[in-house]
């Protein structure tokens, strides 16, 4: 029996999954992320294998006719493609293998390789389409030291902008100050700054992580906070829109979401939809998650 291998390469986590090449999942695994620029290129094979032999589970490499990697930053690099794509083949020297951006996967699991536009928004953001004669474009995913808007990232920074602001009484004292004071455990406001820059800002994923403070404050009623969901939702639409001006669309365009960021629902969901619909764009439900892009990517060979 043939099989297949999918890897979704977050920027938080690595899903894997072993498929017939009909695309039925048999088995799967999780490990920490394969980002090469945060973790480096030895820790991407290591993971790379471990997750492979996991979701093998005794089986041959042989049988597996091809695997299919989305990785974070995958084409932005030409020098970072060639290393990625040499520590791959180490680890599948003789298995045919197809490497892609990890928005590239993710859209082909949300709309099922159907054309149309996905904008991942989990720990980054980028947006990746499709049009129906199968032309490509991407929009976003540029660095979160000056872009990924609409990211769980970058409400992850303008959370820490709203609590400074909030602390001195540039904004109203709401929900998200007292939750980041009680949550952080600070003494005095001060203590945020020290606090921010030794224990999140050097670190991608903890910042990011900083959003579900933001979106515990938004629910409790703080304006400030869902203001800035409504402005995640701008962007996204923006890099829907980025990527629909470089391809060719026939009538209304389906863009789907996908990534950390859909935990916040109706926040960003509401005004995303009426955002979209003044683009005659349309909000669609994901049909797959981008693991599964990944398998369907591999099963096409």
């Amino acid at each position: 029996m043939e099989y297949v291998i999918g890897v979704d390469g977050g920027g938080t986590k690595t899903a894997f999954a072993l498929a017939d090449t009909q695309g039925k999942i048999l088995a799967q695994a999780v490990l920490p992320s394969i980002s090469y620029r945060e973790h480096g290129l030895a820790a991407v094979a290591q993971r790379l294998r471990e997750g492979i032999t996991q979701v093998l589970g005794g089986k041959s490499l042989g049988d597996v006719r091809r695997v299919a990697v989305g990785a974070p930053a995958f084409g932005e690099n030409h020098e970072g493609d060639r290393l990625l794509t040499q520590a791959i083949r180490e680890v599948l020297p003789e298995t045919p293998f197809t490497l892609a951006n990890d928005a590239e996967i993710a859209c082909w699991g949300a709309l099922c390789g159907r054309p149309g536009i996905n904008v991942v928004a989990g720990t980054g953001s980028i947006a990746f389409g499709v049009d129906a004669a199968g032309c490509s474009a991407r929009s976003g995913g540029w660095s979160e030291q000056f872009s990924d808007e609409g990211s769980c990232y970058w409400l992850g920074r303008q959370a820490m902008g709203l609590f400074c602001k909030e602390a001195d009484g540039r904004e109203k004292k709401d929900a998200l100050y007292e939750i980041l004071f009680r949550e952080l455990k600070l003494r005095e406001d001060m203590d945020f700054i020290r606090v921010m820059e030794l224990d999140y800002l050097p670190q991608r994923s903890r910042t990011a992580g900083l959003q579900r403070y933001l979106l515990e404050a938004a629910r409790a009623g703080d304006v400030s906070a869902r203001q800035l969901y409504v402005r995640a939702a701008e962007e996204i639409c923006a890099l829907a829109m980025g990527v629909r001006g470089q391809l060719h669309f026939e009538g209304v365009v389906p863009v789907s979401v996908t990534g950390g960021l859909l935990h916040s629902g109706t926040l960003v969901e509401t005004p995303l939809r009426e955002l979209l619909a003044e683009q005659n764009m349309v909000y669609v439900p994901c049909e797959g998650e981008p693991l599964q892009g990944a398998v369907l990517l591999a099963c096409r060979g």
